[in-house]
């Protein structure tokens, strides 16, 4: 299964915008920044070339695998991010994993 850099950076930029949604579902705080951070983020993604040509380069399990660890240690800091909260958006992210190209 080959994954696209676009397809990447779409579905990162969704779950960061659904983990500040479900972190304020679940009664944490809201913080009024958080999804100007989220805009922030997929800002500097996109005007990083070099990171959009690292993400056409995954194509195995394991590279995805390595790349998903990175992401999600660098959000672990994130107070209303439980063990959780992540399981159900990978969860939900992999059921609906139905538009990626190659399947």
């Amino acid at each position: 299964m080959k994954l696209t850099k676009s397809y990447l950076k779409k579905v990162i930029k969704e779950e960061l915008k659904n983990l500040s949604e479900e972190g304020e579902e679940q009664g944490a705080a809201p913080q009024p920044k958080l999804k100007g951070d989220v805009e922030k983020i997929s800002k500097v993604m996109e005007k990083l070339p070099q990171l959009q040509r690292l993400f056409g380069l995954i194509n195995t399990e394991d590279e995805l695998s390595q790349v998903l660890d990175n992401l999600i240690s660098g959000v672990a800091g994130a107070k209303i991010i439980s063990p959780q909260l992540l399981k159900k958006v990978l969860m939900r992210k992999a059921a609906s994993a139905s538009d990626l190209k190659g399947e």
